[in-house]
């Protein structure tokens, strides 16, 4: 790397010599050496964590292709059970029972959030209770 220009040879700053010591001069190439490595590693830091941010930006990209993938697999599924059903069963009978189990995975869900929320609810009023206790 260039030297830095504040870092001349020729300083002002002498013993009354002509130009600066040897030891002087050691030291200033001890200390723009010091400079130099933490620019190195400076650098090697910001190139790990650009690695690490590309990195978890493939992640999600295959991650959302997997899941656009799972999605279309999940479609294709249920298409398959359809025709599967009209095979065995009157069309009328097929959607009667699609029907039937699209209220029944809604009952389910329905059910479920309403679980959660109250469990949510209870959890916030037991800590309201627990930190009026404190008070």
């Amino acid at each position: 790397m260039a030297e830095d220009s504040s870092f001349d040879d020729s300083a002002t700053e002498t013993n009354g010599s002509a130009g600066p010591t040897p030891t002087m001069k050691f030291g200033r190439r001890i200390f723009q050496t010091f400079l130099d490595l933490m620019d190195l590693q400076v650098q090697i830091i910001v190139l790990r964590l650009l690695a690490r941010v590309r990195n978890i930006l493939l992640i999600l990209f295959l991650a959302g292709l997997a899941a656009i993938a799972f999605l279309v697999g999940v479609i294709f599924a249920y298409i398959a059970v359809y025709r599967a059903l009209l095979k065995l069963l009157p069309g009328v009978w097929v959607d009667v029972v699609f029907a039937g189990f699209h209220f029944l995975l809604a009952l389910i869900l329905i059910r479920a959030l309403l679980n959660n929320r109250q469990n949510a609810l209870r959890e916030s009023h037991a800590s309201d209770d627990q930190t009026g206790e404190n008070l």
